[in-house]
């Protein structure tokens, strides 16, 4: 029994150290205080501090890079201070990419967009490009409209040219649909003479929102 008891709290000990492990390491040079004069000798410290885990040391140069512009973002802070810093500035940048890459993926599952080509026209005098797609509802309910932006890009991956796209009637579940859209086509453009021109240009299209007909509404918004 008492083996038994021992064992049990041999258990609850290692279970208490692993629930109570530090965040960052206990490395001498982490309440080291930045001043106005002692960023090279606390680098050299970082450099030479072994306690220091290659992820504590990204995340310090890495937190220096973003705040050392601002001089009351530094001074006075220790390598502790810049460290969390960081780590909290990464962990909200990798949520916010994840939330705009889920719905990003959303938009995509739920059609299917194909670039059929494009058909030059003149109409009352204006050259124009007809830009040629097909949209594919993949979702379980009846699409309204779909926008997003088709961009052609050359083949050095320079972007040549950005067209916004919207479907202008219903497409219902698992139907396809052909679409044609008219853009000015300026001869005095050089860029639009390329694209004309152009065989092998590389259409890449961005879905930004899908408008159903029951009113709902899957969306990107776009950082400019």
């Amino acid at each position: 029994m008492i083996r038994k008891t021992i064992l049990l709290l041999a258990i609850v000990g290692v279970m208490l150290s692993a629930c109570t492990k530090q965040e960052f390491s206990n490395a001498n040079v982490m309440s080291e205080k930045i001043t106005l004069h002692n960023l090279p000798e606390i680098a050299e410290k970082v450099k030479a501090e072994p306690a220091l885990t290659k992820e504590e040391v990204e995340l310090f140069a890495n937190g220096l890079v973003r705040l050392g512009i601002n001089k009351d973002s530094v001074v006075g802070k220790t390598v502790l201070d810049i460290i969390k810093s960081q780590k909290e500035y990464v962990m909200q940048q990798s949520k916010t990419f994840c939330e705009a890459t889920a719905k990003r993926v959303d938009l995509a599952i739920n059609h299917k967009f194909v670039y059929v080509g494009y058909q030059p026209l003149e109409k009352d005098g204006q050259q124009l490009n007809v830009i040629i797609f097909e949209i594919t509802n993949l979702s379980d309910k009846e699409i309204r409209v779909v926008k997003g932006e088709l961009d052609f890009y050359t083949p050095e991956n320079t972007l040549l040219k950005a067209y916004n796209l919207a479907s202008d009637r219903p497409i219902k579940a698992g139907e396809t649909q052909r679409f044609a859209m008219p853009f000015v086509h300026e001869s005095t453009n050089q860029r639009d003479e390329i694209f004309r021109n152009s065989k092998n240009l590389r259409a890449i299209w961005m879905p930004l929102s899908i408008e159903f007909s029951d009113g709902s509404k899957k969306e990107v918004l776009v950082q400019k």
